[in-house]
């Protein structure tokens, strides 16, 4: 009803202005009433949380008034059950039917199966090749491969040291063989023979001298030696050396043999130098 001083305004009783007791107001925009309102979230300064009343808190218990009640002593805490204990996944990955699980079974149906007794796992044969079957968008596979398509490895920075092997094996049949040819007279020539066992494959010969001196390389059989190369060494002395690629090959037939003919092209004696590398096998 209207009270006495504001004609219009209306609350249950004469007293409009008593607290309990309410005033209705119309809102309108200026023109028309208005029927519909928006409601903004509220800031941290006027946002509060309800919670439910039994609801367990830290420190404290809401009762079913909604009151707080302080907790003293020990809390219990009770570990979830299945009936309340939920985990949602947003996308369920595929699982192939069958696939062991720990403690159910996926079935073709998509439902589970407890798995009573001993489950086996097995291990794969080659699991780094399954884990890392793509690295950086590259497919891993075994063998070599080029640089562009490798992955590299980088080692620790505290690694210890790595033993590194050459990879390099001994050259079967390997020859290098050195003959001195002591106090040739002057004019005067020796020979420095290698007899050849399997097969010889010459690639280097040298010699050296204190002074004038030829030398001259010969291979066959050791009845029809054919000539190969042949330098000097001048009047002050010094070392010819020569390496053929491909080498010279010279078989066993007719009992192979390298000789190198070394002169003396001084007027006194003097010693002089050679050898002979290949291999023979």
């Amino acid at each position: 009803m209207s009270d006495g001083f504001f004609p219009t305004l209306v609350s249950k009783d004469a007293n409009a202005n008593a607290q309990t007791d309410p005033i209705w107001v119309e809102l309108t925009d200026g023109t028309n009433p208005l029927t519909t309102f928006t409601v903004t979230q509220a800031t941290g300064s006027n946002l509060h949380v309800v919670v439910d009343a039994g609801s367990a808190v830290i420190g404290h218990v809401i009762t079913d008034s909604g009151s707080t009640t302080a907790v003293s002593g020990n809390v219990t805490v009770v570990q979830p059950t299945g009936t309340n204990l939920h985990v949602v996944v947003d996308t369920l990955p595929s699982i192939p039917a069958g696939t062991n699980v720990i403690g159910h079974v996926i079935t073709d149906s998509g439902s589970t199966t407890a798995v009573t007794g001993t489950v086996a796992v097995t291990q794969s044969t080659s699991p780094w090749v399954e884990n890392l079957s793509q690295v950086g968008g590259s497919a891993i596979s075994l063998g070599q491969k080029t640089m562009a398509a490798s992955v590299p490895v980088v080692l620790a920075s505290d690694q210890s040291a790595i033993t590194v092997s050459s990879g390099i094996a001994a050259q079967t049949g390997a020859v290098c063989d050195y003959v001195t040819a002591s106090a040739v007279a002057g004019g005067s020539t020796s020979n420095h023979d290698y007899t050849v066992v399997t097969n010889m494959k010459v690639s280097e010969v040298s010699f050296a001298s204190s002074g004038a001196g030829k030398v001259e390389l010969k291979v066959g059989p050791v009845a029809s030696l054919v000539s190969k190369w042949v330098a000097f060494v001048p009047k002050m002395g010094g070392e010819v050396k020569i390496t053929f690629n491909p080498p010279i090959v010279v078989p066993t037939t007719s009992t192979g043999t390298v000789r190198l003919v070394m002169t003396n092209r001084e007027n006194t004696a003097q010693d002089l130098y050679s050898t002979i590398v290949g291999v023979d096998a």
